[in-house]
């Protein structure tokens, strides 16, 4: 059971293997003429959530004063140990 001072991302599973080894991208990489790099992270911040979905990734923020305020993203937030099955 958390306490107040846990995030509720930490209560969530790990990921389940979505991504590939590491290992195993560096040597496909190299057969290739040409490579792309991006930031993951900001790919994120680009990803629209599900209108339906978006209730299911609130986040309650409490400043030093006690006022607690609610906000809702549009957008998949990154750090969370399932971002990247909701951004599949």
């Amino acid at each position: 059971m958390p306490n107040r001072t846990t995030a509720s991302t930490e209560c969530l599973p790990a990921p389940s293997g979505l991504q590939f080894d590491l290992g195993v991208i560096m040597c496909r990489w190299r057969l290739h003429c040409v490579t792309v790099g991006a930031d993951m992270e900001k790919m994120y911040r680009q990803s629209l959530v599900n209108p339906d979905d978006i209730e299911l990734q609130p986040i309650i923020w409490r400043d030093s004063d006690g006022i607690e305020r609610h906000y809702q993203p549009r957008t998949v937030t990154y750090g969370d140990g399932c971002t990247p099955f909701i951004a599949l």
